[in-house]
């Protein structure tokens, strides 16, 4: 999932012509705490929840990369897919039982969608670039894309 996350950002900012954002400055993230592996009774555990998402994950965004290679060609068509992609994020989280699974899944979603808009504005308008906004979209979509990965293991 990271290097989907990554490679979208990476191919959302290069869509609309920028070349290069510096985030060391970028704000930081909070302080995660090492995931629960049990779970209380009756409910999903951190493993169970990263292995559905996972499942669900892999069947969505088995065309992804090979879409996000025509979104020079077709850009419409492409920031389409990626908002159906978001929307079905968004989708996965809320089933999601696990409230930790939960919370990191939401945050990469909602980062996405952050980054998604930026985009959508930068295609209607280059000149109404807000480079603070997109570094921090993009930043932020790293670190959930890390925090998942880290508790996860994708």
């Amino acid at each position: 999932m990271a290097t989907l996350a990554v490679a979208i950002s990476l191919t959302l900012m290069g869509c609309a012509t920028v070349t290069a954002i510096d985030t060391a400055d970028s704000p930081t993230s909070t302080p995660r705490t090492a995931p629960s592996t049990q779970a209380p009774a009756g409910s999903q555990s951190v493993a169970e929840a990263c292995d559905a998402v996972n499942q669900e994950f892999e069947a969505v965004s088995a065309g992804m990369l090979e879409m996000l290679s025509t979104l020079a060609e077709d850009p419409e068509s492409a920031m389409t897919l990626l908002d159906d992609f978001n929307n079905t994020l968004t989708t996965i989280a809320d089933g999601v039982e696990n409230e930790e699974v939960k919370t990191e899944l939401s945050t990469f979603a909602l980062s996405f969608g952050t980054l998604m808009s930026l985009s959508q504005q930068m295609e209607e308008d280059i000149a109404s670039i807000d480079i603070e906004a997109l570094t921090t979209a993009n930043y932020n979509l790293e670190t959930a894309s890390a925090n998942l990965e880290e508790l996860c293991g994708f």
